[in-house]
C-alpha cells in the first residue's frame, strides 16, 4: 500500500516537471514589448475617461489595476509604483456597504477604555 502511493506521487512529480518545463518554454518564447507612444495615449485616454465618467467601482477597479505597490517612507516620501494593464479593467462588483466589514470604531474605542481600566486595577 506504502509502495502504491509512492509511485502514485512519482507520477505526480513527473507530470508537475513535465508541465513546468512546457510553462517555460512558453516565457522563453513570449516576448514583452516596450508600449509605444500609441499604447501610452490610448492609455492616457481610457483612464482619463474612466476616472471622469466611471462609476466608483470602476475607478477603484482601474487605481487597484494601476497601482502595483505603493512604498511610504514618511508623510513626505510616498512612492507609488504603476503598471500598464494587459487587458481591459475588470469592474469588481457587490461592494460592500457603508459599515463595512470591521466593526466601528466606537466599538474599539469601548473595548480599548475596557482594556485601560483593567490595567489600572
Amino acid at each position: 500500500r506504502f509502495a502504491g502511493r509512492v509511485e502514485e506521487l512519482e507520477v505526480r512529480l513527473a507530470e508537475a516537471r513535465r508541465r513546468r518545463e512546457e510553462i517555460q518554454d512558453e516565457l522563453e518564447r513570449e516576448s514583452v514589448r516596450e508600449p509605444n507612444q500609441a499604447d501610452l495615449r490610448g492609455a492616457i485616454g481610457a483612464i482619463a475617461e474612466a476616472m471622469e465618467s466611471g462609476t466608483s467601482s470602476q475607478r477603484k477597479a482601474l487605481l487597484q489595476e494601476l497601482v502595483s505597490e505603493i512604498r511610504v517612507e514618511s508623510r513626505d516620501a510616498i512612492f507609488p509604483t504603476y503598471r500598464l494593464p494587459n487587458g481591459p479593467v475588470r469592474v469588481i462588483s457587490g461592494v460592500v456597504g457603508r459599515g463595512g466589514l470591521e466593526p466601528p470604531a466606537s466599538a474599539i474605542e469601548r473595548s480599548e477604555r475596557r482594556a485601560n481600566k483593567v490595567a489600572e486595577i
